[in-house]
Parts: structure tokens; C-alpha cells; sequence
């Protein structure tokens, strides 16, 4: 592998989109087959969705490589949820589903789509298949457990997957946040308030844990 790729995807790695896509547009697609990938990757980071799409199906259309063409399609329709393209990104899915690929990632990323989607009972069946193969995935463990809460469902069922979800990731905003939502559809609100404080913290431009923690507030008495 070149040095120059190699730079590329260290200032990617490192959180450096732009000088990455700078490095990786000046290398040569025919010396490097999987440059389209990293020029995707990069591009996705940078929010240039369309420009990312292309990259990705030029890499699933040249089928160098069954693990980029795997992870193109993820990010494929990981780009398709973010633009509320659901059934689009139902359909990339289903693609690597129907290639044998049934992995615990696949079924998370679906779960939430159908959450999206309305379909409750598709996200919580999803979300089970991936815990059935990966009952420690933290991904499906927040996921049912978010679903769960905003139903106000199965609540104690809920606390205990999150909890387990925190302590693999507890720095995560959105799992702090679903633990704070659960002790909110719980009736405490004390707690509600101080773990959706955390994540506010943590993630203080998310318009999701910044509504939850408005709520939590004024249950509290302090927003009139």
C-alpha cells in the first residue's frame, strides 16, 4: 500500500476529512482499486452525500472486493437513513442480507429504520435477531430499549438492556440519554434530568436529547 493512501487514511482515521479527501484525490484510481471507497468514506463525513453515492456504487459495480463491497452498502444506506430515504436504505440492506451477510450491524441498521419507518413491531423483531446472534450488541441493546421507553413498554426490561448497553460505551450521549428517558417514562424525574443532562453534554447539537431534556425540565416545575 502506497504511503500516500496510507496518509490519507490516517488524517481520515484522525478525524481530518478534508485534508484525507485532498490526499486521496490526488492518487490514481487504476494503481489503488479501492480509492473510490476511501474517497466515499470521506466524502460521507463531509456531508457530500451525492458525491459519496456515486463512489460507493462505482465500488459495488466493480466487485473487487466482497468486504468493501459489504461495508459500501452499509454506508450506502446508513447515507439513505440520514436523508430519510428509508426505503432506499431497506433495499442496500436487503442487498447484503441476500448475499448471506445476515450480521448483527444488519439487522441493528434495519431495526432503526423501521423504528423510523413507524413499523414498531419490524424494528423490535429486527432489533431481537440481532441480539439473538449478538446479545451484547450495544447498538440493538439502546435501540429496543429506546423503542421500549418511548412506548412506555416493558419498562424495567428497557433499563436493564441500556444498562448493559452503558456499560460497554459510557460515554455514549444516545445511551445515556434513552436511560434518562426510561427514568422519565418511570416517573422520576430527578434522575431523568440528570442523565439526560449528561448527554446533553456530551451532544449538546442533538435536537433529540435537546427536546428530551426540555421535557424533563418542565416535569420538574423549572419551564413554565
Amino acid at each position: 500500500m502506497s504511503l500516500d493512501l496510507d496518509e490519507g487514511i490516517r488524517l481520515y482515521r484522525e478525524g481530518h476529512y478534508e485534508q484525507a479527501l485532498k490526499v486521496f484525490d490526488a492518487l490514481n484510481e487504476e494503481e489503488f482499486p479501492s480509492l473510490p471507497y476511501y474517497l466515499g468514506l470521506a466524502c460521507t463525513k463531509l456531508k457530500e452525500y451525492e458525491k459519496a453515492l456515486e463512489y460507493f456504487e462505482q465500488v459495488i459495480s466493480q466487485d473487487f472486493d466482497l468486504v468493501y463491497t459489504y461495508q459500501s452498502r452499509m454506508v450506502k444506506a446508513l447515507i439513505y437513513t440520514e436523508l430519510e430515504e428509508y426505503p432506499l436504505a431497506v433495499k442496500e440492506l436487503d442487498s447484503i442480507r441476500e448475499e448471506g451477510y445476515e450480521s448483527p450491524m444488519v439487522f441493528s441498521a434495519l431495526g432503526h429504520i423501521y423504528w423510523q419507518m413507524g413499523n414498531m413491531t419490524g424494528a423490535l423483531t429486527t432489533l431481537q435477531k440481532a441480539l439473538a446472534q449478538d446479545p451484547n450488541n450495544t447498538t440493538a441493546l439502546n435501540s429496543t430499549a429506546y423503542i421500549l421507553a418511548e412506548k412506555g413498554m416493558y419498562l424495567d426490561k428497557a433499563f436493564q438492556f441500556c444498562l448493559k448497553a452503558i456499560k460497554e460505551q459510557p460515554g455514549n450521549p444516545a445511551y445515556l440519554d434513552s436511560l434518562g428517558w426510561i427514568y422519565h417514562q418511570k416517573k422520576d424525574s430527578i434522575k431523568a434530568e440528570e442523565f439526560i443532562g449528561k448527554a446533553l453534554k456530551l451532544a449538546p447539537d442533538n435536537p433529540v436529547i435537546q427536546d428530551h431534556y426540555k421535557i424533563v425540565k418542565k416535569a420538574k416545575g423549572r419551564i413554565k
